[in-house]
């Protein structure tokens, strides 16, 4: 159980962050759009559809993708966030080598040091398994009922009547669709949908094929023929994806409502402006779904239908006569305006975050120095850890194999545990870069320094006072010593490892 929950917490601290930074550049992005979005509510819906869909691209970019030229960029250049620092003094001295006589100052060790104690609530795998709870419930509701869409197409026969055949051939040569469309109806009494992508289908309930009028059938027809013509099938099922990951974030459900509402819209207006319908004839039509159908759709979308939901029978049609289809040049420039906007709204990470993962680059040292110019002097010794990161030359527990004091079972130490109390400064040991800087349950709030050739990590801190991406010098405070993560008193856990992320033993760089 306590491997079980160790690896949860591991692979929580990759995933939880994700998203959570991911979440969070989308609620910036959700809030930007949400004005802009009402602004140019009486313009073509591709804009509402270009808009809502960057939010969803948001999602799955790099949380890390940052442009020379973007709106985060020039943010940070104009109005920067200064970073927390604190003067580089130390506490307390070097411990003085034993061939000098002198007795070198302790930190007395906690008396818990070592003792069980009752292990803390694992928060991030519970998390972490609450979001893969929600994400299977939403994943199985979406196989399900696209299930329940396939058992109805099983079910169904074929349309034979010619002049519905007719109708449907005149569509698709209309809209350009050159993929064979079959056309079949059903005892079901749900709104006409699509299904398929290759190879089409349109359903149409046996009562709107028997007792529906000819405008009526024709308003259907057509309208899932520009669903077909547009390849909304695929657009949907992607957006479920995405909803089924983030099924947590308020802006992705209401971003989807949005394109749903304003995919439905382009479809009716391509119907009236290449097949000749009047907008009173097709709005009769949208009303009488209503009337033949009994079941309304699902909250998740999972096909394009030509009813919708009621309550977006409504705007489609106010809509229906606003005559908003769009020229191939002015289609020019709006795909053109969401590009640029896209390019400076979606890029959230800074140059800096690209700089710091550079240096994990396999050219090690050469590399390190090349990213630090204005450092000349960059000997081996100031990149090399040396010296303790807390004024204290006590280690409650030494590097390598140990009895874990959660378990009581053996297990290998990958550094070295200095007790102190909480709120002593952590120093760096060398010269560096801060590659990482986080918290999850197992470590706390941690800190990792890049020095070329090594890596130093700092886990348990009670704050961080280092940003990642910043340059730090031997003797640097960059936190505090705290006992947050899986700790039994407050102690630095202070670890060394070469460039090819190998552990070595702390001890051998303390009194360097």
């Amino acid at each position: 159980m306590n491997n079980v929950i160790g690896f949860l917490d591991r692979v929580s601290g990759t995933i939880l962050p994700f998203l959570l930074k991911e979440s969070l550049y989308a609620a910036v992005l959700f809030l930007l759009v949400l004005p802009l979005s009402f602004l140019l509510r009486k313009k073509s819906h591709r804009w509402q559809t270009g808009l809502w869909a960057l939010v969803l691209l948001r999602l799955v970019l790099p949380p890390d993708l940052s442009f020379t030229f973007s709106a985060r960029t020039a943010l940070d250049r104009y109005v920067p966030v200064p970073p927390v620092t604190v003067p580089a003094v130390r506490t307390n001295t070097m411990i003085p080598s034993a061939e000098e006589g002198q007795v070198a100052e302790t930190v007395p060790v906690p008396a818990s040091v070592g003792v069980p104690q009752k292990r803390p609530f694992p928060w991030s795998a519970a998390a972490l398994l609450a979001w893969l709870g929600g994400a299977l419930f939403f994943a199985i509701l979406v196989l399900r009922k696209r299930m329940r869409f396939q058992r109805i197409i099983r079910s169904t026969v074929p349309v034979a009547d010619p002049a519905l055949q007719d109708v449907l051939t005149s569509w698709r040569t209309r809209l350009g669709i050159r993929r064979p469309v079959r056309l079949v109806s059903g005892m079901q009494s749900i709104s006409p949908f699509t299904m398929g992508m290759l190879h089409p289908v349109i359903y149409v309930p046996r009562d709107i094929v028997h007792r529906g009028s000819g405008d009526l059938i024709e308003s259907v027809i057509a309208h899932e023929c520009a669903h077909v013509k547009r390849l909304d099938a695929v657009w949907i099922d992607l957006q479920n994806l995405v909803q089924i990951v983030y099924f947590f974030h308020p802006a992705v459900w209401w971003a989807n409502s949005r394109i749903h509402l304003a995919r439905e819209c382009i479809c009716d207006q391509m119907v009236l402006t290449r097949g000749g319908m009047s907008p009173k004839s097709y709005g009769t039509g949208l009303l009488s779904v209503v009337r033949y159908t009994i079941k309304g759709r699902d909250r998740l979308t999972l096909l394009p239908a030509f009813g919708s939901e009621k309550k977006r029978l409504a705007a489609r049609i106010r809509n229906l006569g606003r005559g908003m289809m769009m020229s191939r040049v002015r289609m020019l420039v709006l795909t053109a305006a969401l590009i640029v906007l896209g390019a400076l709204v979606l890029p959230m990470g800074l140059a800096s975050d690209r700089q710091a993962s550079l240096e994990m680059d396999a050219k090690g040292k050469n590399t390190f120095q090349q990213l630090n110019p204005e450092h000349e002097n960059m000997s081996e010794s100031n990149t090399t850890p040396s010296g303790w990161p807390v004024g204290s030359s006590v280690i409650s527990s030494g590097f390598g194999m140990r009895i874990d004091p959660f378990t009581s079972k053996n297990s290998f130490h990958r550094g070295v545990d200095i007790p102190a109390p909480v709120g002593t400064p952590a120093e760096a040991t060398a010269f560096g870069h801060v590659s990482e800087t986080g918290c999850n349950d197992g470590e706390g709030n941690y800190v990792v320094i890049n020095h070329g050739s090594y890596v130093t990590r700092y886990t348990h801190l009670d704050s961080i006072l280092v940003e990642s991406g910043r340059n730090v010098r031997r003797g640097d405070i960059i936190g505090t010593v705290g006992e947050t993560g899986r700790t039994t008193a407050p102690h630095l856990h202070y670890e060394v490892r070469d460039s090819n992320d190998k552990p070595l033993d702390p001890e051998d760089f303390l009194r360097k």
